[in-house]
Parts: structure tokens; sequence; C-alpha cells
């Protein structure tokens, strides 16, 4: 009987040392300071190293498409002053082309209209600059998890890892809206199993806490789905748009002001560069000011005597 007790005992033992457990909940409080316990939340255990890996490789379509976007954005508000001119030209031009009344106010509110639309662009690049910097998109590539289950009503969440697991990187997200804009919460939190640990307002990926494996800003509203390229497309419409109308409706020709110049953005080595020019090879010191103009991936593409050079992130202070 000894020995049977004994036995167990060890199988016991063994189950112990081979699992590891991390359980939690989510608590957070509102920003109409309402404390709430998120059930049905998908809570998710990724590999750290696989996890950086993907928030690199997102981080980089990110900076692309931001580089689109800060070009997008003074035409985008270009427009808006575009369009509001053309309405109060549409306005003076009633009182001088031949229109019936019921024509000149169907003009009138056809490029109220295109006011409306610019302002709306406008403001959809601008939330899409904010999703950027949010962690939306970065939870959009994430790894396959090694474990994922889902909160219960109060919140609560306990997971099961294999022994072998010193860290991971606990993450989930949520979205609440009762009044005001939606309120959207993520976390990528790294916790060394066991541990029992309490996701919160603390560590948020925009919380600037230590525990999280990622640093964005706060998202608030409803994310902007289109990418900078189809907002182009859609502002490129819309501009033609104004101006086709507004000399068939008038009579008279119009140009759309032309853009303001988009501010040059400059970076620096951080350390010596070589780069290959018209006479040979150039060694830039670190120190050098360079003109940013795209990247991908590790490198960065600058501008240096009116040429486009290609030379290693690694190499400049851009972040």
């Amino acid at each position: 009987m000894k020995a049977v007790a004994f036995l167990i005992l060890c199988f016991a033992s063994v189950a112990l040392a081979g699992t590891n457990f991390i359980d939690g909940q989510i608590f957070i409080v509102t920003g109409g300071h309402e404390s709430v316990k998120l059930g049905l939340v998908a809570v998710a255990a990724c590999p750290p190293d696989e996890f950086t890996s993907a928030v690199a490789s997102t981080k980089s379509q990110i900076e692309s498409e931001r580089a689109k976007l800060d070009d997008l954005r003074p035409r985008a508000d270009e427009s808006v002053t575009a369009a509001s001119q053309l309405k109060n030209a549409v306005t003076e031009a009633g009182s001088s082309i031949y229109l019936s009344s019921d024509g000149f106010f169907t003009m009138l509110l056809k490029f109220s209209e295109f006011k409306t639309n610019a302002e709306s662009l406008a403001d959809r690049i601008r939330r899409r600059s904010e999703y950027l910097n949010s962690a939306a998109p970065y939870f959009k590539n994430l790894p396959h998890p090694i474990a994922l289950v889902k909160t219960d009503a109060d919140g609560k969440f306990k997971m099961e890892l294999p022994s072998s697991i010193s860290q991971i990187i606990i993450v989930a997200s949520a979205t609440r809206e009762v009044f005001g804009p939606r309120e959207n919460y993520f976390w990528a939190v790294k916790v060394k199993p066991p541990a029992t640990i309490m996701l919160s307002n603390d560590n948020l990926t925009d919380a600037a806490s230590s525990d999280s494996a990622l640093q964005t800003l706060a998202l608030k509203g409803i994310p902007e789905e289109d990418t900078a390229d189809s907002l182009k497309t859609e502002g490129r419409k819309l501009a033609e748009k104004i101006v086709r109308d507004f000399q068939a409706n008038t009579g008279r020709a119009v140009e759309m002001p032309a853009p303001a110049p988009t501010p040059m953005r400059m970076i620096m080595l951080t350390q010596p560069v070589s780069v290959q020019v018209q006479f040979g090879t150039v060694t830039l010191p670190a120190g050098t000011k360079l003109e940013f103009v795209s990247r991908a991936g590790g490198e960065v593409h600058v501008r240096y005597l009116n040429s486009e050079e290609m030379i290693p992130i690694s190499a400049t202070d851009l972040k």
C-alpha cells in the first residue's frame, strides 16, 4: 500500500513539474470612471522572440505608410480649403450667371456636399495616422500563440503552459463603447510563469509600463481601415470632380490650390557610413544629417548630393 502511495506521489510530482500555469483577470477603469471586468476576451501566450519579430515586421510596414500619410495630409487640408472657396465662388456666381432658382440651390447643395466630403477625408487621414500610432496594426500580425483562452464573466482566465517556457508575452485586446467614442484596450505583457497577473489600465501598451513588450499611443474611436493609397485615390477623384462640376455648372475655369510643401525630414548618422557617388566612395562621419526619403525593412533611403543612397537603419537615429 505504501508502494502504491509512493508511486502516486511520484507521478503527481512529475505532472506538476511538467506544467506551468498563468492565471489572471482583466479589469479596467473606463473613461467614464466605471470599473469593469471584461468577459469573453481572448487571451493568448506568444513566444517572446516570435512576438519581437512580428513587431519589427509590422513596424517596417507602418513607417512606409506613415511617410505616405505625411505627404497626403497637407494635400487633404488644401482640398478642404479649395472646396470651401469653390462653394463661396458658386454663391457669388449665382447673381451673375443665368440660373434658375432651383438650379442655383441644387448647385450650392452639391458644393456644400463636396466641402463635407473633403473635411471627412481629412479627418479619416488623421484617424489613419492615429491607428498607425496605436497597437492595433501590430495585433493584426501576431505570431501563432502557444496557448489561447477566454476570460469568464468576471474577467478571469487560466492557461496551462509547458514547463520549458521561462518567459511569455501575454496578449489581449478588447473594446468598449457605452457613451462617447469607443475605447480600445491592448495588452502585451511580459510574464515569467508560473504567475498571476492583472491586465489593467496600468499595463496597457499606451501606459508606458516597463512590463509591456510594446509601447504605443492610445486609440480612441473606430479605427480607419482604409490605407494611405486608397485615401489618396479617393482624394484625387474628389478633387477632379469638384473642378469638373464647377466648370460644367458655372462655365468658369478654376484651379485647385497647390498643396503646401511637405516639410523636409532629416535623419542623423550615429556611425560612419560609406556611400558610392559619381567619383568614387565617400565615408560620411557620424553626426552627418541627411534628407529622409523612405524606409524598407532594415534599410533607409536618403538623399545625398542630389542622388538617393541606401544605408542601414542601425547606422542612423531613426527609430
